[in-house]
């Protein structure tokens, strides 16, 4: 998912580039991070709550933290129930495969973000200490409303939210279909919906797959990989690989297939956010506001100007 290649080539390069110029220069010294001055050791209670955790909830049941996992457990089990019932009815009306499930998504990205926490716990569970390290410790309820919070007037954020709007425009540019205003009808999570109905449904998938792929993804990569890499690998090898693995995770695109372009974009963009992550101090805030935005605002002028070509591959009929 992600703008076309010739847009790709100059935004791949400046957030190749910003990354790189910022090392640069020493940062603003009230964000400055602190050079992390603990060594992380996995210990055996923190590789069995990792093992644990790969049962959405599991992680932090084990660690004793039943509330939480409950919680977890809960909200999986109900994006997953939404999801195979999204299912069941597609293939009732004979839908080929194409559409994204979008329920189904949001259940992944709600047990990886769960990783990400389990994996904060354990290690402080075990006597870490996680600002020392490298980690973020900031409270759940604070990273999930950080798109939303002061962060998102930041221009490291608006300049993801352009980007974003930028390879919408680029996506809407290339596709030969006509634009919102002359859709009839969206088949989509198991119906047909009229213009309005269907902006609705594709306004909050879109809200919700951004959020939970901004939260988890950043929890993941630069909240729990990328401190990781660079405490037992130095600060600039586990910050690329870390922004490799990044873009690994995106070889797959959202329909299922193999995706180079997205792949080498995504390595850019993880570079980005992982240098925004290392400049607040190892802080997610910023970095989950900036990818937030930039899914938010691709997927939402993708819909705008081309809904024929979103990315959910909801099957869209025109009034002529």
């Amino acid at each position: 998912m992600g703008p076309p290649a010739e847009v790709k080539k100059v935004c791949v390069a400046l957030l190749l580039a910003l990354p790189l110029a910022a090392y640069a220069e020493e940062p603003p010294a009230p964000e400055a991070p602190a050079e992390p001055v603990e060594k992380v050791s996995l210990h055996r209670s923190t590789v069995k709550a990792m093992i644990w955790s790969l049962i959405p909830g599991g992680g932090h049941i084990y660690l004793g933290d039943t509330g939480t996992g409950i919680a977890y457990a809960s909200l999986f089990t109900a994006f997953a129930g939404a999801g195979v019932e999204v299912q069941r009815r597609n293939e009732d009306l004979d839908r080929d495969d194409d559409e994204v499930n979008v329920p189904l998504l949001l259940a992944d990205k709600v047990w990886e973000y769960s990783i990400f926490t389990t994996a904060r716990s354990a290690l402080q569970a075990d006597g870490l200490d996680l600002r020392a390290a490298g980690f973020d410790d900031t409270p759940t309820s604070e990273l999930i409303t950080a798109p939303f919070s002061r962060h998102a007037l930041r221009w490291e954020v608006a300049v993801a939210g352009a980007l974003g709007i930028l390879g919408g425009i680029a996506t809407g540019h290339d596709a030969d279909t006509p634009a919102l205003k002359d859709v009839q009808r969206v088949q989509m999570l198991g119906g047909n919906y009229d213009r309005q109905e269907a902006n609705v449904l594709y306004g909050g998938s879109v809200l919700g797959v951004s959020l939970g792929a901004a939260a988890a993804e950043e929890g993941l990569f630069r909240g729990m990989l990328q401190p990781i890499l660079q405490n037992r690998m130095g600060e600039r090898p586990g910050f690329w690989i870390a922004s490799g693995a990044f873009g690994a995770a995106h070889l797959i695109g959202l329909d299922g297939e193999l995706n180079l372009g997205g792949a080498l974009w995504a390595t850019g963009a993880g570079a980005y956010l992982g240098w925004l992550y290392d400049r607040d101090g190892n802080r997610l805030a910023a970095p989950i506001a900036a990818h937030f935005w930039y899914d938010f605002l691709l997927l939402s002028t993708m819909w705008i100007t081309a809904p024929d070509e979103n990315a959910f591959g909801f099957d869209v009929e025109f009034r002529f």
